[in-house]
């Protein structure tokens, strides 16, 4: 017997509703308001979202051996840089963060060292309604960026995270910039995290006169401290909250 139409139109009355693969493909901060994310949701949106991505912080120990840090000032000194905070107000300095820090990263047993890199836009205005650290009205001016998991060296008994890594974290201000098309944005500021979060770091960079547009495709963080690389990719198009490119 043939298979007519009207077999066909029987037999789809009988199968159940299958949402459409527009509908299906909709991420819950386009379908949901804020207030009805759950703490899935956040946790998503914080750590696994268009605007938190991984990466890896990569020592090649098959280049030619580098001495870590060379030529970054040391503390002490009349060296500009040597002592972050003092009479420095540009300097790495503290600041409480409010979260948990995350497991201390493992490392690679084979030729290169990685270490997992969370960077994260705290300055998106999805981040914000997740849950993320609110900044003082002046700041505005700036793209802030987390970053959980670079290789810092932990709080002893007599010394804290930031004075344990002054010349690091004078190195990844230094090396630290957001790259478009056409031009590259210096880190102008870098916080280190507090409390529970005392590996933290946040990076601001200014935002440019020229706005940045979604056609401009990809937004690269770009972070080089002798001798690691971070390099995170950000789709621009990804980056879009109620129709506003949210950075």
């Amino acid at each position: 017997m043939g298979i007519t139409r009207r077999r066909v139109l029987q037999a789809a009355a009988l199968l159940p509703e299958i949402p459409s693969l527009g509908a299906a493909g909709k991420q819950f901060w386009e379908s949901k308001e804020p207030a009805a994310w759950t703490p899935q949701d956040k946790d998503i949106l914080l750590s696994d979202s268009p605007w938190a991505k991984q990466g890896v912080a990569q020592f090649d120990t098959g280049k030619r051996p580098v001495k870590p840090y060379e030529g970054i000032a040391r503390p002490g000194g009349a060296t500009p840089g040597a002592n972050p905070g003092a009479n420095n107000p540009t300097a790495a300095v503290s600041v409480p963060m409010g979260e948990k820090p995350p497991p201390p990263p493992t490392t690679d047993t084979g030729r290169d060292i990685k270490f997992a890199v969370l960077a994260r836009w705290e300055s998106a205005a999805p981040v914000q309604l997740a849950g993320g650290p609110s900044f003082a009205a002046e700041l505005v001016k700036y793209h802030i960026i987390r970053l959980r998991g670079m290789p810092l060296l932990a709080a002893s008994k007599t010394e804290t995270v930031l004075a344990r890594n002054q010349d690091i974290l004078v190195a990844i201000e230094r090396g630290s910039t957001l790259e478009r098309k056409d031009t590259a944005t210096p880190c102008a500021r870098l916080f280190v995290g507090s409390g529970d979060a005392a590996q933290d770091l946040l990076l601001f960079f200014e935002r440019s006169a020229k706005p940045i547009t979604v056609n401009e495709k990809v937004i690269t963080l770009e972070c080089r401290f002798r001798p690691f690389h971070v390099s995170i990719k950000f789709p621009l198009k990804e980056m879009v909250y109620k129709g506003t490119l949210a950075l």
